[in-house]
This record gives structure tokens, C-alpha cells and sequence, in this order.
């Protein structure tokens, strides 16, 4: 039996070890290891269709009118039901750096290390759907015949049982002469997959785990895939509070349990990398308390992915111009921040037959972000307020815009209390408002952001 109340639930046992040798004549060693058993579960209630008349012979099957007639609005819900089985990651970082001085005060920075991780990756799904009451008070379940069954015909039924081993070895080599500032990375990145997916069922096929060991009905994780990635970049300083800063960058994330329904994994087909290449440069300006900085940037990305919602496999390319404004300004023991980001982004690439979209603005991107935070220390006690918004964007579900997600703007406010230097009790609250945030829109349905939430917490520092 599940309780969609239960919501979002998360467990992680974690340990972890650093260490730091100076090893003399500038040369240090660095160590530092993490394991986390991690696992949760998740339940919420998706609308899975409009609002319409409920069938004729409709009864109530839950609440105080169960086996009356109904006659009113009805609605498809979808109750999301899944388990994060294990998601436990072990990493470990070792590093070897060396420092150098070259005179006048210059001097050069080298470091090369090792990553490695295996992150588990086993996570059960189950999407039942029901025909509900459409009311905003209490809700009941109405008689129908998709009560219990797979919801959107059975698409998202899945198992997936995977382990992804990351090597990756890097090098880094950075300079201060004078007013110049550079440094320069690489890191190469080699993951190994492995493990097993089971395929969804066909259109309206019962959900049973048990045919996991059925043959044909699992699909095999077997392949290698790897990627360079660097960046380079610089800093000068014209004087003591004016600088000027650029970088280029090429990086990558690798794609896990959400590709497992697209392409083969077995290695008899490519896998396709999120790859972003970036340029960004600017300006950083500080005058008494005060302090902003301007950055330009452009950014390139290749994204491949697998549409649950239109159960596809995805691949678009983006390019994204902008700029981004950040300010503070410090007042005794009252602290200010604000910042203001400016993009503009369009589609450039798609996969065969979704060309129409060429040109378009990415759904969901909105072409102004802002946020803003005041912060005053009252000795052992802090309080803050902050805001975060964005203009309106557009969302599509079928590659032309059908929706407009209008702008928003969150107010958020904060306050701590340390008794002593190690105990601290904190209290938080999220959309002080209750603002109304939509963040995405699937044509039957629309998500929005949290209402009013508080949060309490104590810590101990040891």
C-alpha cells in the first residue's frame, strides 16, 4: 500500500576521508575519498489529461459518497510510484601538485591527478493511473475501467539495474607574472557501463516484475564511451580595483538511465554525449564597499537525450548569447547582492524530422533572470531575505509553442542562531507569497514550484 502524501523521501549513509601531505621543495599530495549508500523513494500525482464530463455511470469509489452516482468533471491521474532502489556513488580524487616560484613574486602552479567513481544506478517505476474527481478539496477516486492500470499506455513501466565506472585522469598548469593571470586544464574521461534495463510493455500490457527473467524482456548495458575535455583562460589586472578576465571552455556530461530507452546500449551503436563549448569574458570593477562585474558570454551545446513525455529519443543543438551583471555592496554589518542575466538562445540543430524547429527559442528558457539578497548579522544571529525571478517563456509539446509560463518573482526569507561556536538552529522560508510559479506545460497539465514552505533546523558542528 502507498500514500501519495509520502512525497519525496531520501536516505544516504555517508563516509569520507581527505588528506594532505606537503611533501617539501613545493611539492603537496592530496587525497580525498567519499562512499555513500544512497536510496529514496518518490510519489506524487500527475495529471494525465484535461478536465471533461465523466463517463455516464460514474460513481464515487473513494470518500464519504462512495457508490453514489457522480455527474461531474473528471480527470485522468497519473500517480508517479518509484523507488530509488540504490544510488550509492564511491569517488576518489588523488592529486600531485607543484609550485614554483620564478622571482619578482611570479610563480608556477602544475597538478595532475586521478578521479575514479562507480555510481549505482538501480531504480524501479511504476505509473498507475486513475480517473479522478475534479475538484480542488479533497478529491475522490471515481469508478472506471483505467483504475490500477499502466498510466500513458504503459510507456514508463521500468527496472533499470546499472553501474557507471568513471577514470579520469587530469593535468592543470596555471602562472601569476606580474598583473597576468593563466592557466590552462585537460581532463579525459572514460566511463564504463554495464548492467540491464527492462523494456516498457507494449501499449496497456499489465506491469509485471517478474518477467524481468523472461527472455527478450531485458535489454543488456554494455558499452565505453569517453571524452577530452579542457579549458583555458586568463586575468589582468589594470589596477588595484579594475580587471579584465576571458576563458574558453569545452565541456561534457555523460547520459545514464535516461537514454536506456532509446538507443541500443548493448555497444552496437554509438552513445551520444551533452557537450557545451563556452566563451565568456569580461570585466570586474571594485570601489570601496562596493563591487560589480559584467561577463559576456556565448555558449554552444549539443544535447542528446530520450522525451519521456513523446517517447523518442532527442538530439538538439542550442547557441545561447548573452550577458550576465553581478553587484554587491557591504554597509557595516548589512550585506547586498544582486545579479541580472540577459540571453538570448535559439535551436540550431535537431534530429531528422524535427527541423520545423529550427530557430526557435528553447522551450522553457525564459530571456531574463534576476535575483536579489540582503543579509544582516546581528552577532550570533543572521537574517536575510532574497528574491528570484524570470520573465515569461514558452513551453511547447509538440515543437511550436502552445503556452506561455508567465514571469515570476519568489521571495524567500531566512534567519540563524548560533548559542555556541558548534550548536546553530536555523529557520527558512520558501515563497513567502505563496507566488504562483508555473515551470513547465505538457498541453493537459502544467507544474509549478512549491507553494509557502518553512523549513526548521538545529546542527551540531563536532
Amino acid at each position: 500500500m502507498s500514500n501519495v502524501n509520502d512525497g519525496l523521501k531520501a536516505t544516504s549513509t555517508a563516509i569520507g576521508a581527505e588528506s594532505g601531505l606537503n611533501l617539501g621543495s613545493g611539492w603537496s599530495l592530496d587525497e580525498k575519498f567519499r562512499t555513500a549508500k544512497n536510496g529514496g523513494r518518490f510519489l506524487g500525482v500527475y495529471g494525465g489529461s484535461g478536465v471533461a464530463p465523466a463517463p455516464g455511470g460514474t460513481t464515487f469509489l473513494t470518500g464519504p459518497s462512495a457508490g453514489q452516482a457522480y455527474t461531474g468533471g473528471a480527470f485522468t491521474a497519473v500517480v508517479f510510484n518509484t523507488s530509488f532502489d540504490d544510488a550509492s556513488l564511491t569517488a576518489n580524487d588523488l592529486k600531485l601538485s607543484k609550485k614554483i616560484a620564478l622571482g619578482d613574486a611570479s610563480t608556477l602552479t602544475a597538478a595532475a591527478g586521478l578521479y575514479t567513481s562507480s555510481q549505482r544506478v538501480a531504480m524501479t517505476w511504476n505509473f498507475n493511473q486513475y480517473l479522478m474527481q475534479a475538484t480542488g478539496d479533497k478529491p475522490a477516486i471515481l469508478s472506471s475501467t483505467i483504475d490500477g492500470t499502466p498510466g500513458f499506455g504503459g510507456c514508463c513501466e521500468r527496472v533499470i539495474d546499472a553501474t557507471y565506472r568513471m577514470t579520469s585522469p587530469y593535468a592543470s598548469l596555471g602562472a601569476e607574472i606580474g598583473p597576468w593571470n593563466f592557466d590552462g586544464s585537460v581532463r579525459r574521461d572514460d566511463q564504463k557501463a554495464t548492467g540491464y534495463y527492462r523494456k516498457p510493455p507494449t501499449s496497456g500490457a499489465p506491469y509485471d516484475l517478474t518477467t524481468l527473467s523472461t527472455p527478450g524482456s531485458s535489454g543488456v548495458i554494455d558499452y565505453s564511451i569517453g571524452h577530452t575535455s579542457y579549458s583555458f583562460g586568463g586575468n589582468f589586472r589594470l589596477s588595484p580595483t579594475l580587471a579584465f578576465f576571458a576563458r574558453y571552455s569545452d565541456g561534457v556530461s555523460f547520459n545514464g538511465d535516461r537514454i536506456a530507452w532509446g538507443n541500443p546500449l548493448d555497444g552496437s551503436t554509438p552513445i551520444k554525449l551533452n557537450e557545451v563549448k563556452q566563451f565568456e569574458g569580461g570585466a570586474k570593477l571594485r570601489f570601496g564597499p562596493a563591487s560589480l562585474f559584467a561577463t559576456l558570454f556565448q555558449a554552444k551545446t549539443a544535447e542528446s537525450n530520450y522525451d519521456l513525455t513523446k517517447q523518442q529519443s532527442t538530439a538538439f543543438h542550442y547557441s545561447a548569447d548573452g550577458i550576465e551583471f553581478e553587484g554587491g555592496y557591504v554597509v557595516g554589518n548589512l550585506h547586498l547582492n544582486a545579479g541580472l542575466t540577459l540571453t538570448n538562445a535559439k535551436i540550431t540543430g535537431t534530429a531528422p524530422g524535427q527541423e520545423f524547429q529550427l530557430g526557435q527559442t528553447p522551450q522553457r528558457w525564459a530571456h531574463t533572470l534576476y535575483q536579489a539578497a540582503a543579509t544582516y548579522d546581528f552577532g550570533p544571529a543572521r537574517a536575510g531575505i532574497s528574491v528570484q525571478g524570470t520573465s515569461s517563456a514558452k513551453d511547447n509539446t509538440s515543437g511550436t509553442p502552445v503556452a506561455t509560463l508567465p514571469g515570476y518573482a519568489i521571495v524567500n526569507v531566512f534567519a540563524t542562531y548560533a548559542f555556541t561556536p558548534a550548536a546553530t538552529v536555523s529557520l527558512g522560508v520558501s515563497n513567502l507569497f505563496n507566488q504562483l510559479a508555473y515551470t513547465e506545460f505538457d498541453g493537459a497539465s502544467a507544474r509549478a514550484m512549491n507553494g509557502t514552505t518553512a523549513k526548521l533546523g538545529i546542527s551540531y558542528a563536532f
